[in-house]
């Protein structure tokens, strides 16, 4: 019986950017090797819980992928005008714009917009859920959730673009 690891979100106060290195890979040719490599951004609110983002990002890392860590959307967005990850990791609340903001401003723009992104939070009532999916996530799961499921939903949202563009 193999055993679940699952995050939970721990209060301390700290306030850190940090900016993974690593270079982007091109995933459509790394399918066949479960999408290893791939570069994954996540954006979480360190302020309130800097060990979850850095267990996610570790996790995540322990799974194949490489990641780059960002505790403010608004960094997020400003890496992302310099290089595209192959997918986003997004918290709903963070300080400066909240996830929701972001994830708006992403769809928005036709460069960002092809970029899989996944909302993962607290925010956990059918609502939120809702909202998410509606304004433009393709995934949404909420805390306290297993790594090794978080890693599967990553993988598939990258496998579905990979395939949407090989189509289109």
């Amino acid at each position: 019986m193999s055993s679940v690891q699952t995050i939970e979100v721990h209060t301390a106060p700290a306030y850190e950017v940090t900016i993974g290195a690593g270079l982007r890979r091109d995933c459509g040719a790394r399918l066949k090797a479960v999408l290893g490599g791939c570069r994954i951004a996540v954006a979480a609110d360190s302020n309130v819980a800097p060990l979850y983002l850095e267990t996610v990002c570790a996790s995540l890392r322990d799974a194949g992928f490489e990641t780059a860590e960002f505790s403010e959307g608004g960094v997020l967005l400003h890496a992302m005008r310099q290089k595209l990850p192959d997918a986003v990791l997004l918290d709903w609340m963070m300080p400066g714009q909240d996830g929701i903001a972001v994830l708006r401003t992403l769809r928005g723009d036709p460069a960002t917009r092809p970029v899989p992104i996944l909302m993962m939070t607290a925010r956990a009532d059918e609502v939120d859920r809702v909202l998410g999916l509606e304004m433009g996530a393709d995934d949404y799961i909420t805390k306290p959730f297993s790594v090794k499921e978080l890693a599967a939903r990553v993988r598939a949202v990258i496998r579905r673009q990979e395939y949407l563009s090989a189509a289109g």
